[in-house]
């Protein structure tokens, strides 16, 4: 006999036995991440056991791999099915080591050695000419156009992250002058301060003021907020996530912005992405500071100097990057003139 419970957040229902030990395991492993991996998570539960159509505890190996050998014949990369069963190795974790509902996890013997999982193998490091024709179509003169001048010139500059640029409110900025930091919660959870690049001050300065918005916001307010009602995006699922204005900009918003300023602008945009803006901040650290591969990762803020190596093709101290040289290196000289 099974039944089914609702997914935290999520419309899918996931078959498990009737049992409320099994709703509590299930309860308790999603309550353990962050709202963003929550979410990603109860979907790759509910894809999965909607595909096996079995509850947790007749799970076999031979079940995971063919849900794999599925997924692939999707089309799905590589990354994203390693993701997957990565979510999915994780909940069969907990029922087995935390839980003790189950005596093995079955995802441990799905075959991943034929999967290239690195996070950056299907990464397109953004040019510099594509950079340009993008911040070129954005209408400083409109709010939507100089937020998002200003927010991807901030990715561009600063090599943050997709989540860590979107996650900032005002009370994280700190203003000293001309010297302008913010406090970064990083990948991992650790809390940093770094340096506004002084052109990324100058953007967002001009997006706040066209926004008729308060320089600094609100301690309480998002740096990047939905620029009306309508701003919201449809997930994976077909469901409308909706965002009020005033709300935090989405990361898939800036993502579908970015595409669609790149059709304007005659630039393909199966070739730019958010993390593509990453890959061109590391050139730019690089053209400007030499080849410093430690120097780099910490920039990057990379826990192993490996992940830095995959965008080098050959303890950081803010106060040694040259974001001004950044800045002309991407504007060909000409950074003040474009802001």
């Amino acid at each position: 006999m099974t039944t089914a419970i609702m997914s935290y957040e999520q419309s899918e229902l996931v078959p498990f036995e009737e049992s409320a030990a099994w709703q509590r395991a299930y309860t308790i492993w999603l309550s353990g991440k962050r709202p963003n991996t929550r979410r990603a998570y109860a979907r790759i539960v509910a894809d999965f056991f909607q595909y096996a159509n079995v509850p947790p505890a007749g799970v076999t190996g031979d079940m995971v791999n063919a849900w794999k050998l599925h997924l692939q014949s999707l089309g799905r990369r590589d990354t994203t099915i390693a993701q997957r069963l990565a979510g999915l190795s994780s909940f069969f974790n907990h029922l087995q080591r935390k839980a003790g509902l189950i005596d093995r996890n079955p995802v441990d013997m799905c075959e991943r050695g034929d999967l290239d999982d690195s996070p950056y193998g299907n990464a397109r490091p953004m040019t510099m000419t594509d950079f340009q024709a993008i911040w070129n179509e954005l209408d400083p003169a409109t709010p939507a156009g100089a937020m998002y001048r200003a927010l991807f010139l901030g990715y561009t500059l600063t090599g943050k992250r997709r989540t860590e640029l979107l996650r900032l409110h005002g009370r994280d900025l700190s203003i000293d002058g001309d010297v302008v930091t913010y406090r970064v919660t990083t990948k991992g959870g650790k809390v940093q301060r770094r340096t506004i690049p002084p052109a990324v001050w100058v953007a967002i300065r001009q997006y706040l003021t066209v926004a008729g918005r308060a320089i600094p916001p609100a301690d309480d307010e998002p740096i990047f907020t939905a620029t009306h009602p309508t701003a919201g995006y449809v997930d994976s699922h077909g469901r409308l996530i909706s965002r009020a204005s005033g709300d935090a900009l989405s990361g898939t918003a800036a993502a579908e912005a970015l595409k669609r300023a790149a059709v304007r602008a005659g630039v393909n945009p199966d070739r730019v992405t958010l993390h593509g803006m990453r890959h061109l901040a590391a050139a730019l650290w690089k053209k400007a500071h030499g080849n410093d591969i430690r120097g780099l990762q910490s920039f990057l803020g990379h826990a192993n100097v490996a992940t830095t190596q995959i965008y080098d093709e050959t303890v950081f101290s803010d106060e040694r990057t040259d974001y001004n040289a950044m800045a002309e290196a991407l504007f060909n000289g000409s950074i003040m003139a474009h802001t």
